[in-house]
């Protein structure tokens, strides 16, 4: 059990990971980050983002319970597409999906969060999104040092490329073929670095 002593000792050592998570994000992707967002793309996305929502569709509740937008959506097109990307890598509120699916995203460390966003930016417009593609982006990224003992595990990230890439592909990130886009190039590292911005 923790007291409070021990809570604000974890909550500062886990803000500091954040904290150099984001560093390591914000130099991988300086070029990304500094460009304009791709208008149409980004309008067409969020325009389609709205018409989900009003509509009810399966895919889209995620976004609505994720986000806490059960009463109104963000009115800036911009804030409102970036927030629903942020809540698919870690949702501020309970997104309603099982436990498992939740689960397979929540167990994602900095290391696989980086490694799998920074190496799709890296890849380029076109990159495809899969297990195996996240698995060597993470080993080959030069700035994580691969700590493991062992890579027995080779399935580990088919279960958050299943639950990512349909979120995903609703949002304009990924197109039907699983690929990224020139939205999903931009927006992907902004939404990570927001979920660790507080550090």
């Amino acid at each position: 059990m923790f007291d409070d002593e021990d809570e604000a000792e974890w909550d500062a050592a886990w803000a500091e990971v954040d904290r150099q998570a984001a560093a390591v994000l914000r130099d991988a992707c300086a070029t990304e980050l500094a460009l304009p967002p791709p208008h149409d793309p980004l309008l067409a996305a969020a325009a389609s983002l709205r018409e989900g929502i009003a509509e009810g569709r399966q895919q889209h509740r995620y976004f609505v319970a994720a986000c806490g937008w059960e009463a109104q959506t963000p009115e800036d097109d911009t804030e409102m597409w970036l927030g629903a990307l942020a809540a698919t890598l870690a949702p501020p509120n309970d997104p309603g999906t099982s436990a498992e699916e939740q689960s397979a995203v929540a167990a994602l460390q900095h290391a696989d969060l980086l490694g799998m966003v920074v190496g799709l930016v890296r890849r380029g417009v076109g990159a495809v999104f899969s297990s195996e593609a996240v698995e060597h982006d993470i080993e080959t990224m030069p700035e994580i040092e691969d700590e493991s003992e062992d890579s027995d595990d080779f399935d580990a990230f088919r279960m958050p490329v299943v639950v990512l890439a349909p979120l995903w592909q609703a949002l304009g990130v990924l197109d039907d073929d699983d690929r990224l886009t020139e939205l999903g190039r931009w927006g992907l590292p902004r939404a990570l670095l927001s979920t660790w911005s507080k550090s």
